[in-house]
Formats: C-alpha cells, sequence, structure tokens
C-alpha cells in the first residue's frame, strides 16, 4: 500500500507533528547530535596522528631513522595511550565535536 502524500522526519519515527516549526527543531537538533558524534569518532580515530605528526615536528634532534622508528620508541617508552593517543585527546575531541556539530547541524538552513 503506497502513499502519494510526502512523510516527514517525524511522521517517520512516530512523533506527531503539530507545526513546521516543531519539524525544523527536530531536524536540527537531529543534525546538531551527529555532527558532534562524528567530530568525536574523528578526533577518537585520528588523535594518535596528529599526536605524532606533532611530536616529530618539535623534536629538535631526529636520531631515529624514520617515522616509524619515532614512533615505535614513543610506545615503548610511554605506552600507546600515555604517549600518543591521551595527549591533546579532550581538547581536541571537545574542539572538534563543537566545531563539527555546529556546522552539520546549521548546514541544512
Amino acid at each position: 500500500c503506497t502513499s502519494s502524500a510526502p512523510v516527514s522526519d517525524l511522521e517517520m519515527a512516530g512523533k506527531n507533528v503539530s507545526s513546521p516549526e516543531e519539524e525544523i527543531s527536530y531536524k536540527f537538533a537531529r543534525n546538531l547530535a551527529a555532527g558532534t558524534m562524528c567530530g568525536c569518532v574523528v578526533v577518537m580515530t585520528f588523535n594518535p596522528l596528529d599526536c605524532l605528526r606533532i611530536r616529530w615536528q618539535v623534536e629538535r634532534t631526529h636520531n631515529s631513522a624514520s617515522l616509524l622508528d619515532f614512533s615505535q620508541k614513543i610506545v615503548k617508552k610511554e605506552g600507546f595511550w600515555g604517549g600518543l593517543w591521551r595527549p591533546g585527546l579532550y581538547a581536541n575531541g571537545a574542539a572538534a565535536s563543537i566545531s563539527v556539530g555546529t556546522r552539520m547541524g546549521i548546514y541544512p538552513f
């Protein structure tokens, strides 16, 4: 059974749509939440590479033959979590979540 009437996102989610403003606020909240989660996932995934890049750039002497050797020395000395993942994770995550969440939330409007 098909219907020719357009169905809104709220109606598909089982919510009663009382006004267009309510539907707009629902879409904004949904996009804002999706963007915030996207920012968190990106930062959680790529923070070790970002941290490694920054530590490689500020290292005064490169005793390591390659970036791979440099990263292995950090992991052996400080551990993967403490040496590459944790530094800057919270600040970078907060900044990216706010930035991406806001852009994704506002973009359709």
